[in-house]
């Protein structure tokens, strides 16, 4: 037997359980309609074993939205915008691959690949996020080529940043 790549047996991984969460909330679901229609009362707490099935089909339900990979790259922002050290950077990675392979990641991080030559970097395009033109000095670039990379984050003090490159340069 061929062994999938880990990503796609993940995801098929998750197919699979989001399959069993519909066919178990629509089960259960099937189950609380027959018996509410065999004795119409509607369940509530003083019923509690209609009243817990209908729980677990909302929840089953709830469950089988929550796994859409829109709902787990939303998960993934959560993290990135909380988490710290490896949980933070697992989130980055997971966001940034998104539905795709990392072979395909790679390619499109190929294709968008600019850089600025350090004299063309002024404080002020350190400082804050508004547009100062950058992106329009930067020319497209091949991974590997470039010999540093100064961090674009607005929580790093730009003239710090600025300092770090002149000395570096």
């Amino acid at each position: 037997s061929r062994r999938l790549p880990p990503r796609r047996a993940l995801l098929r991984l998750v197919t699979v359980v989001r399959v069993l969460f519909v066919a178990t909330a629509l089960t259960t679901a099937a189950n609380v309609t027959a018996s509410v229609l065999a004795h119409p009362v509607w369940p509530s707490a003083t019923d509690p074993q209609r009243y817990c099935q209908a729980v677990e089909a909302a929840g089953f339900l709830l469950a089988t939205m929550l796994s859409t990979p829109r709902c787990r790259r939303g998960f993934h922002g959560c993290l990135l915008r909380g988490g710290t050290g490896n949980r933070r950077a697992g989130a980055l990675i997971a966001a940034l691959l998104g539905n795709r392979s990392l072979r395909r990641a790679l390619r499109k991080a190929a294709e968008r690949f600019r850089c600025v030559a350090v004299d063309e970097v002024a404080e002020e395009d350190l400082l804050s996020p508004r547009d100062t033109g950058l992106h329009a000095r930067s020319v497209r670039a091949s991974l590997g080529q470039v010999d540093a990379f100064v961090s674009h984050s607005w929580g790093d003090d730009g003239t710090c940043k600025m300092a770090a490159l002149r000395d570096w340069a």
